[in-house]
């Protein structure tokens, strides 16, 4: 994919990109997923987000949880103040289940 990261055989996102999923909605998850690991204060290249979402994931599965509750509400808020289509909120959610 044009100007895509390059991961690493072990890389979270190795897995992610491995998914059975037209490019074009590839394409359309790694910023939204980003966004999501930006909501969470996690910092460093889309990798590094990747493989310290899933750190913490693993030892606090509560953070994860909350985490992706607030990201939801964040865009929830966004629908009430007429920013975007409710229909978006399952745009954002699908990336970080993939993961």
């Amino acid at each position: 994919m044009p100007g895509q990261e390059e991961f690493a055989t072990d890389s979270p996102m190795a897995d992610f990109l491995d998914v059975r999923l037209p490019k074009i909605t590839k394409e359309q998850y790694i910023p939204r997923l980003r966004s999501f690991f930006d909501s969470l204060e996690l910092h460093g290249s889309l990798d590094e987000q990747s493989r310290e979402f899933l750190k913490q994931a693993k030892n606090n599965r509560e953070w994860a949880q909350n985490g992706l509750k607030y990201f939801i509400r964040a865009k929830k808020k966004r629908v009430e103040e007429g920013q975007i289509a409710e229909a978006t909120i399952r745009n954002y959610y699908k990336p970080s289940v993939i993961l």
